[in-house]
């Protein structure tokens, strides 16, 4: 797997630590999910501070959850993946659960001649693999790293264990699936129902919350894929709002001008997903 020839292991010290290293005080991320991550992230409940070979971090556990996070902590470990990184291919064994810390995954619905759509994607609110749990050992979809992406992962055998042990975790397991279910419903209607410039607005919505900058790293002909149009088609609508002032594209770079206008482009579609996040799982995913 690709993911493989990318991880970095992190060593025992930091295994004992599972640190938060968050780069700056916005984006807000509530819930069990998140009290779970051990980098890059903010948790709802600040409870100390710690310091590891990557510097000063963070950690922020709600008080209920402290045990089940403690058992995590040996093992879990730290990786970093490039874009367009495959995490798992459909029929792929589900070996690992990954709890994103920065950057997206994408679930990709393929096709015979090699083709896909995306059908939701996770960001720092989520976890990829957790189905795992349930019992469902094999993957039924794609899914790739659509930004560059930092995460903690744990081997999906130990996860079964730890998930048996405590309530909390089987808890964000089922969140965490239920919007991924939700993502995948709105996305369906919104395919079926709105044209390709309100989906591309939403595309860019939902990216633009989980991107460490105003800026997404990304070029077209990815994005076209994401949607499942033609370059062409996205060519033209990122033109047109390049020219009405809402974002500025460049070499591969999407910049965000202008969010408000960017909302007013897109389809109710977005607030829908962030009305599950919200209701599933008690988020608010804020820049």
């Amino acid at each position: 797997m690709g993911e493989s020839r990318n991880r970095v292991a992190i060593g025992e010290e930091q295994h004992q630590q599972a640190q938060v290293n968050h780069h700056g005080e916005t984006g807000h991320v509530h819930g069990v999910a998140g009290d779970l991550r051990g980098v890059d992230h903010v948790m709802h409940t600040h409870q100390g501070r710690q310091r590891s070979a990557h510097g000063d971090h963070r950690i922020q556990v709600h008080p209920r959850r402290q045990h089940a996070f403690e058992a995590l902590r040996p093992d879990l470990v730290h990786v970093e993946l490039e874009i367009r990184t495959p995490i798992l291919l459909p029929d792929d064994e589900v070996e690992w659960v990954y709890f994103p810390s920065t950057g997206m995954i994408s679930i990709l619905q393929t096709t015979a001649d090699s083709r896909g759509i995306e059908l939701a994607t996770i960001g720092r609110e989520g976890a990829l693999g957790a189905i795992a749990w349930f019992g469902l050992n094999y993957a039924l979809t794609a899914a790739i790293v659509q930004m560059p992406l930092t995460a903690l992962k744990i081997s999906a055998a130990r996860f079964r264990k730890h998930v048996a042990q405590f309530a909390s975790l089987q808890e964000m397991a089922l969140k965490s699936n239920e919007v991924i279910l939700a993502q995948t419903q709105v996305t369906a209607a919104c395919n079926a129902l709105h044209n390709v410039e309100q989906r591309f607005c939403r595309w860019l919505l939902q990216t633009w919350d989980r991107s460490e900058s105003d800026t997404i790293a990304l070029t077209q002909e990815f994005l076209g894929e994401m949607l499942g149009v033609r370059r062409t088609s996205v060519t033209e609508i990122a033109s047109e709002l390049q020219a009405s002032g809402i974002i500025r594209y460049r070499r591969g770079h999407i910049e965000v001008v202008n969010r408000r206008e960017l909302e007013k482009r897109s389809c109710e579609c977005f607030r829908a997903v962030r009305r599950a996040e919200k209701t599933i799982m008690g988020i608010e995913l804020k820049k």
